[in-house]
């Protein structure tokens, strides 16, 4: 699995068209890192299992999980980064 620290706009870019079925998840750690990888290669509580990222609960680690695909981000419209583009997607 490849999975993107602090991934830039390039970065989620480029792995949403990498990814097969164009899914992407992320994961906002506690610390305020960012964690991206293709859909396909995990679930979110895979990931921070296997990076041991010490969230309380399920209910916190749902609230810092995210899912999209390029269709989203195309409807989205242009963005800056990660932060920018989560705000457009919760619109």
């Amino acid at each position: 699995m490849r999975l993107l620290v602090d991934p830039s706009r390039d970065d989620l870019t480029r792995l949403l068209a990498d990814a097969s079925d164009g899914d992407v998840r992320a994961l906002r750690a506690p610390n305020g890192r960012v964690y991206a990888w293709a859909a396909h290669a995990a679930r979110h509580v895979e990931v921070a299992i296997s990076l041991d990222l010490p969230f309380a609960d399920r209910t916190q680690l749902q609230a810092a999980s995210y899912r999209f695909n390029r269709g989203d981000v195309e409807a989205a419209g242009p963005f800056l980064d990660f932060e920018d583009l989560v705000r457009r997607l919760a619109r």
